[in-house]
């Protein structure tokens, strides 16, 4: 990546505010401007279903969705901010959540070890109250 252009690293843990926060600290320090975020970090379990423990499933859920929350809107809310101050708009992608949450549901309708078992799906329109 070098031979393309400055890069730096910057540890973070997506599922924590604060580490998106200095995350986005860091890249503004070092290149300024933040143009577009690409939303890409996720985990995915290797696993039977059956066998995923809670403490598993959150952290899927902490860095694939929450992860992904934060981190868009850190970004957007600088990207308001420039537009605000008369800068010009940029971009934000991600896809992690939106192909997790299938290949996870498709992995519930999958033959289990244990073939009583079977997983089935509803759909519905969410309602407000």
């Amino acid at each position: 990546l070098a031979q393309l252009g400055p890069v730096r690293f910057v540890h973070c843990d997506v599922g924590q505010a604060p580490d998106v926060s200095r995350m986005l600290a860091a890249t503004l320090e070092s290149f300024g401007e933040v143009d577009f975020l690409v939303a890409n970090a996720g985990v995915a379990l290797a696993k039977d279903f059956l066998e995923v423990t809670e403490a598993e499933f959150e952290r899927v859920v902490r860095t694939n969705l929450t992860g992904m929350f934060l981190t868009c809107q850190a970004v957007a809310r600088h990207l308001v901010g420039r537009v605000a101050r008369g800068g010009r708009p940029g971009a934000i992608g991600g896809r992690n959540s939106i192909v997790m949450v299938p290949a996870f549901l498709r992995k519930l309708r999958r033959p289990q070890k244990r073939p009583e078992l079977r997983a089935t799906g509803t759909t519905g329109t969410p309602r407000s109250p």
